[in-house]
């Protein structure tokens, strides 16, 4: 997507000339020879989708005497602009960047390398004013290799007709453009999205869930831990390594670390790009914000409220598992043999949260916690997914007894303990579902969904520039 430009540049835009004319005169010989790497990618919800093979490299799924029938498949949005928000935050660091530059001048240590402080120095921003939250090309990239990669993994999927197929996405159009570039992607052409559908914003219609949006913002763990001993410590280190006496305000330090959040996920097709602002953290200090950011969302959408946020999350499960039933019951005739509903982390998280997957035990607190299994990074980057398959194995016989389904995250096979390994037989499907699927009663939690739903478009629209 063309998107307009525009490029910020300091008063005074400081040439690296300059910069190594204040690095003589003593600025940064604290550090001075020692370059950041910056190797650290985990940055919660705005981390880039690891590397996956590409080409003859992906191999296609194979379970021993068995066949694909359906698949079912969330996937994230690819790799977006920031919000307003976080534009507001990068834009900020225009004023931080000049006062950096003061620092040098007035003799005072910046524990950088030359090469990083001249890269502060020569930053511009490229945030999007206009496009806010829209999809970057880095974005269709990932859809695009991603689709191809369901097709190389799933080659029935080639076979089928469009109507085979079904690319559902959310109101954003971020959900939209990622839905069409995956059906590109798979298709191997141009291809025109199946519409919206509710079940992408699922949480957006929920009341509850609004409420629960503000709360979160003021009180709990994640608001705790931003104000206490950690969190302080690491904005001290930064300060210091910046060549400050005080200590810098946290939004000075949320707008570098979300620059170098998404800088690096615009970036990860260019080798060797290295944001300007990710200099200033080194990996103590990333781990730090790592915690916090993982802490906002399992209180946003995970296990800080477990009971609520599992009952909008059973509901993709709910239709997948009806999807699959069906299936296997030739309850409904249809050519449609592969559903993929464009969404948000939102709605992956509370999945995840639904099935119990990394589930800390005891809690996360606002203690930090280094190990632990709820990393954000890890199974909600951007263009994240989540989906299972339905295999027939064998002569048709009673019921369900030769289907087997394997489940997916982020393309790997998920291994429940139930099933022995990736691969589940139905009747083991069913009782790993079952209880929760039960008392998946949505309308109840949410309160008054059923009126909601009906004005579901209008709501979402409202409100989805608040999801990432």
């Amino acid at each position: 997507m063309t998107r307009p430009v525009v490029y910020c540049r300091p008063s005074g835009f400081i040439t690296a000339t300059i910069v190594f004319a204040l690095l003589g005169r003593g600025a940064a010989s604290s550090g001075a020879g020692v370059c950041n790497g910056v190797k650290f990618r985990n940055f919660g919800l705005n981390s880039a989708y690891p590397s996956r093979p590409s080409g003859d490299e992906v191999e296609a799924v194979v379970i021993q005497g068995c066949e694909p029938v359906n698949t079912f498949h969330l996937v994230r949005h690819g790799t977006r602009w920031g919000s307003s928000s976080d534009n507001k935050l990068i834009l900020s660091l225009r004023d931080l960047q000049r006062k950096i530059l003061d620092n040098g001048r007035d003799g005072r240590d910046i524990d950088l390398c030359e090469d990083d402080l001249r890269a502060i120095a020569e930053w511009t921003t490229s945030v999007d004013t206009v496009t806010s939250y829209g999809l970057t090309e880095q974005g269709q990239t990932d859809q695009l290799r991603l689709g191809s990669r369901f097709g190389r993994r799933f080659p029935f999927l080639r076979d089928l007709a469009r109507d085979g197929i079904l690319l559902k996405h959310g109101v954003a159009a971020r959900t939209k453009e990622s839905a069409e570039y995956f059906g590109r992607g798979l298709l191997r052409q141009d291809t025109s999205t199946d519409g919206y559908d509710y079940l992408c914003d699922f949480f957006s219609t929920c009341p509850k869930f609004d409420a629960q949006y503000v709360k979160y913002l003021v009180s709990g763990p994640y608001v705790t831990f931003q104000k206490g001993p950690e969190m302080l410590e690491m904005m001290q280190r930064v300060s210091t390594r910046l060549g400050f006496e005080e200590t810098l305000s946290f939004d000075y330090i949320e707008a570098m670390y979300t620059d170098c959040a998404l800088e690096t996920a615009w970036n990860t097709s260019k080798a060797g790009h290295k944001p300007a602002w990710c200099s200033v953290f080194q990996d103590e200090d990333f781990v730090v914000l790592e915690y916090w950011a993982d802490l906002q969302e399992n209180q946003r959408t995970g296990y800080y409220d477990e009971d609520f946020h599992s009952k909008i999350g059973c509901n993709p499960i709910k239709e997948m598992y009806s999807f699959f039933e069906n299936a296997i019951d030739d309850k409904i005739a249809t050519k449609e043999r592969a559903r993929f509903y464009f969404t948000h982390d939102t709605l992956l998280n509370q999945v995840v949260t639904f099935l119990r997957l990394f589930k800390d035990s005891p809690p996360l607190t606002d203690s930090f916690r280094g190990e632990r299994q709820w990393h954000v990074s890890h199974f909600s980057p951007f263009a994240s997914n989540f989906g299972g398959t339905l295999f027939r194995c064998g002569a048709k016989s009673d019921h369900g007894s030769q289907f087997k389904v394997q489940f997916y995250l982020n393309e790997w096979p998920i291994e429940f303990d139930i099933c022995n390994g990736s691969v589940c037989t139905w009747e083991q499907v069913t009782n790993i579902f079952e209880e929760g699927l039960g008392t998946c009663d949505t309308a109840a939690a949410c309160t008054g969904l059923d009126t909601v739903v009906k004005t579901a478009t209008s709501l979402a629209k409202k409100i989805s520039g608040i999801f990432g």
